[in-house]
């Protein structure tokens, strides 16, 4: 069942102005908050907050809503970051009970699989946003008659693609598409006994997509060949790329020591390989040049490396680091080997907004618009991976000329207040369009 919160005991805060409601199965923790989907997510609810006030509904694991206490330590902290919230909700993930008799669950994963309500976890197609109780706590917050529905990744639109006739505006941030996404991984994969569920995975979530991007007002992609690869899927819909963008800090002064650095989320095994790619591959062969050279890999669940409790020699496992700012101040280069995966690296931008060198294989840069040899080194073998890493740390006016020309970019491009206006625009342009027509969604 889903359930509500407010800032305080007194119920949702007062406030007149028409609402928005924001479903996403991702909640911000606090360790969790500065990984990108969450980032991305602060884009949009940035872009919201001066049309209208946010009630936001989340689904969670089961067994894992807040207590009452930490609910309104969360609330909290949520406001002073984000000021049009106002209510805030849960709902479990749908994981049917041993009680429940098999045709029944099957029947209805059929009737979803039918309406492309189903979203993705590595490997496999999930239901946990589409069964009844899911579908009834959206069907809840909507009788409150929010002027539109943003939906925070595939997984948000299942509901509403079960949850009948005369939705508002649905504003979709699809992020990356899912079929896509499953490809990388079967190239990575190829020749496993689960090649034949993820190329059945790979229909359903391509059915999906188009069933989401077809209900919703407007889709956001984080990159133009996802944008016209949706509209070529979807003749007349309405997909427009918003890019990954963050905050511009100021300028941090060249960084002296021999510091390499690799930032990002361990539940995400693309990030894992790419950490220890930089352990045992890299790292050696830089030391040989730069003896005195270390390699800082930091950021969530860090217990998923394999070398998490005994690093190689050089290497500094540091898990969750909440003062970002100081730990770009301590690096020299920032290092971004991913070899698969979807969508763009926010990663990148945050590095080169930093006024940090990035050496990133081609993969790793790919949808970006910085430059090789301008504003990025892109290398795609271990050798040249690590002797583009040794000449930074090596030529002061290389490093500062890098930074300099990538935080450029990133300031142009992928600041975050700008995107975030262009965004805000985009939906007020919706808003504005009355009266609307309905849309309706399959009856779940």
């Amino acid at each position: 069942m889903s359930s509500g919160a407010s800032p305080d005991d007194r119920g949702p805060v007062k406030d007149d102005r028409p609402s928005v409601l924001l479903l996403s199965e991702y909640f911000p923790s606090t360790s969790e908050d500065v990984v990108g989907s969450f980032q991305r997510m602060g884009l949009f609810v940035d872009a919201i907050t001066p049309l209208a006030a946010l009630d936001m509904l989340f689904f969670v694991p089961p067994r894992s809503r807040p207590s009452d206490n930490h609910l309104r330590a969360h609330v909290e902290r949520l406001r002073d970051r984000w000021e049009a919230l106002r209510e805030l909700s849960f709902c479990a993930r749908w994981e049917p009970e041993g009680g429940v008799r098999l045709p029944r669950v099957w029947a209805r994963q059929a009737h979803c699989l039918a309406a492309g309500a189903v979203s993705y976890y590595p490997e496999r197609v999930s239901f946990q946003t589409s069964g009844p109780a899911q579908v009834a706590a959206v069907r809840q917050r909507l009788e409150h008659r929010p002027q539109a529905v943003f939906a925070h990744t595939l997984g948000a639109m299942a509901p509403l693609l079960l949850s009948g006739s005369d939705l508002p505006p649905i504003f979709f941030d699809l992020n990356d598409v899912e079929d896509r996404k499953l490809d990388r991984e079967m190239e990575s994969g190829a020749g496993s006994p689960l090649d034949l569920r993820r190329r059945a995975a790979r229909r359903t979530l391509n059915r999906s997509v188009r069933q989401a991007v077809r209900l919703a007002t407007q889709t956001y992609v984080c990159a133009d060949e996802d944008r016209d690869l949706l509209k070529n899927r979807v003749p007349g819909s309405e997909v427009i790329t918003v890019p990954n963008a963050v905050q511009v800090p100021d300028a941090l002064p060249l960084g002296h020591d021999p510091v390499l650095l690799f930032l990002g989320s361990f539940w995400y095994q693309p990030n894992v390989d790419a950490a220890r790619f930089l352990m045992h591959e890299v790292l050696p062969r830089v030391r040989r040049m730069v003896p005195e050279a270390i390699l800082v890999i930091a950021g969530p669940a860090p217990e998923r490396i394999p070398e998490h409790a005994s690093p190689v020699a050089g290497v500094e496992i540091t898990g969750f680091v909440e003062d970002l700012r100081a730990l770009y101040q301590r690096a020299r280069v920032f290092c971004c080997p991913i070899e698969r995966g979807a969508g763009t690296r926010i990663k990148i931008i945050e590095a080169a907004a930093h006024g940090r060198p990035v050496v990133a294989t081609p993969f790793g840069a790919a949808g970006l618009e910085f430059l090789n040899e301008r504003d990025v080194l892109l290398r795609d073998d271990a050798d040249s991976f690590a002797e583009a890493c040794v000449r930074l740390l090596e030529d002061d006016a290389l490093c500062a000329r890098l930074g300099v020309s990538a935080r450029a970019v990133a300031t142009r491009l992928y600041d975050r207040r700008s995107v975030s206006k262009d965004v805000t625009r985009l939906m007020a342009d919706v808003l504005r369009s009355q009266p609307r027509e309905a849309r309706s969604a399959a009856h779940g």
